[in-house]
Parts: structure tokens; C-alpha cells; sequence
């Protein structure tokens, strides 16, 4: 059986073949073409605070298009990226969602436990316990069942959510230098969760399996952009991490996590680095 498709091939198979996309990366129409090349140049001499919602997209269509193909406007890529803030519904919905699934991971029985003797679990032990959560976190969100496993991630990585696999994967022996407490590693597969959900939030919006009145319509579509144009940070500290962590997958990640650490009376340690 051939592995599924990554959502990078999905969403360029189904835009050229669907034209979900009006800008097809084969043959885009030369109006909107010529219009998207103009905002991206206008971007670039004055930012980004006078264009609508929609022309933000029709610049981001063109860019990952283009990207496609081996270019990208990567300046004006990242300038438009963090100026696309999610709408009131949208934050309600991810923050009444998740308040939801915190009360059913917290209630848990062997997740309590768990954290009651965090500190002498074995990484056996936590992983099961992880697992235990993802396992909840698939239901309450309506996702296929997927799994978390420990691996050594490269430079300050703690985890990382593999868009071939769907899997999750954490860095135990880093979290374990972070100290002897539950909330890192919570934090950070809670972070990674919320990666696979965007993933089948994009997997839906290429697919046209969400409907535009969802509070979620928007927030899809630019996660199934990201497919392409997501940032990767190279460290912790230079100009690239900057603009990861305030790109729209990753701010949606970190206050998922936020919310749902916050649910059991905690505050979320800060998290310096995942990939997707």
C-alpha cells in the first residue's frame, strides 16, 4: 500500500486539479497574477497594514506558487504571514474546545497518576502516560489515532510533529534537564497535538471538506498555505526564530497548550523550540 500523500503534495495536487486555488501554480490567469505580484511588491516597500484580509491571501497564493517551484518572496512572505491574526470566532472556538478536552485529560485516571509521581516515572512510564493523552486528545478532536515516540531531536528542538507519518515525536532526555516536573512534557506533546489538528484542519480546507461558515474556514486555509511557506527556525536565538514562533501554527500551538496547562491550575513553561 503507498503511504498517504503529505499535505504538501495533497494541496498541490487538488489546487491544480480542483482550482481551489485561483492561482494555480500552472497556469495562473493573468489578472490575478499581475494583481498579487503588485500587493507583494507593495508589501515590500510599505508593510502590510493597509491591505484587507483578502488581498493578504491572494499575496500568500502567489508566494506558494511561486515556492512551488523553488522561489519565494521570503521577505514578504514573513511580513504577511504574522499580520493575519485569527478572528474573535475562531478564538473562541479553539479556546472552548480545548477548555473541553483539558477537562477530560485532567479527569483522567491514569494521567492523574501519572502526574502525582512524575518525577520517578521511568521515560517507558511518561511516554505511556503522553500516549494516554494523545489517545484523548484524537477523540475530543475527531482525528485518526496517532503516536508519540522519543527520539533525539537535533540543536533545542523538544519535539516535533512528522507530516508523513501524522506522528509526534519529543525529545525525553532534553525535557528531563528541564527539571523534574510533568509541565514540559505536557507542554510540549500538547504543542505537537495541536499541529496534527491543523493538519487536518488543511487537509480539509485543500479538499473542500470545510464549510465557509465555520469559525475555522479562515485558519485552515492558512494552515494548508503553510504547507510551503511555514518559517523553520535555525536556533533559538537568531532572526528566524522570531519569526517561527509568531507565525499563525505556531502562536495557535503555544496558547492551545497555554489553555490547556492553565485548566489544571498551571502556567505553561516557556517552549524554545518544535518543528513541524
Amino acid at each position: 500500500m503507498r503511504d498517504a500523500p503529505t499535505l504538501t503534495q495533497l494541496a498541490a495536487f487538488d489546487i491544480r486539479l480542483h482550482n481551489i486555488n485561483p492561482l494555480s501554480p500552472l497556469r495562473p490567469s493573468a489578472g490575478k497574477t499581475h494583481e498579487a505580484d503588485a500587493i507583494i511588491k507593495d508589501v515590500n516597500k510599505r508593510g502590510v497594514a493597509h491591505l484587507t484580509h483578502e488581498q493578504k491571501i491572494l499575496a500568500l497564493k502567489r508566494i506558494w506558487a511561486n515556492a512551488a517551484r523553488g522561489t519565494a518572496e521570503e521577505a514578504a512572505r514573513d511580513k504577511l504571514l504574522l499580520a493575519l491574526p485569527p478572528s474573535q470566532a475562531f478564538l473562541a472556538d479553539r479556546d472552548r474546545r480545548a477548555r473541553a478536552f483539558a477537562k477530560t485529560l485532567w479527569s483522567d485516571t491514569e494521567v492523574k497518576a501519572a502526574i502525582s509521581k512524575w518525577s520517578r516515572l521511568s521515560d517507558a512510564d511518561r511516554l505511556k502516560a503522553l500516549q494516554t493523552a494523545i489517545n484523548l486528545h484524537a477523540k475530543a478532536y475527531g482525528l485518526p489515532g496517532y503516536k508519540i515516540s522519543n527520539a533525539e531531536l537535533p540543536g533545542d528542538t523538544l519535539g516535533a510533529f512528522d507530516q508523513n507519518t501524522q506522528n509526534l515525536r519529543i525529545d525525553l532526555a532534553k525535557l528531563r534537564r528541564r527539571g523534574p516536573g510533568w509541565k514540559s512534557s505536557f507542554a510540549t506533546t500538547l504543542h505537537e497535538a495541536s499541529h496534527r489538528n491543523a493538519y487536518a484542519l488543511a487537509r480539509k480546507f485543500v479538499r473542500d471538506q470545510i464549510d465557509k461558515s465555520d469559525p475555522r474556514y479562515r485558519r485552515a486555509q492558512i494552515y494548508a498555505l503553510q504547507a510551503i511557506l511555514y518559517v523553520r527556525a535555525k536556533s533559538g536565538t537568531d532572526r528566524s526564530f522570531k519569526i517561527y514562533k509568531r507565525q499563525p501554527s505556531e502562536v495557535d500551538a503555544n496558547a492551545f497548550a497555554d489553555v490547556v496547562i492553565a485548566s489544571r491550575g498551571a502556567t505553561a513553561p516557556p517552549t524554545p523550540l518544535h518543528r513541524r
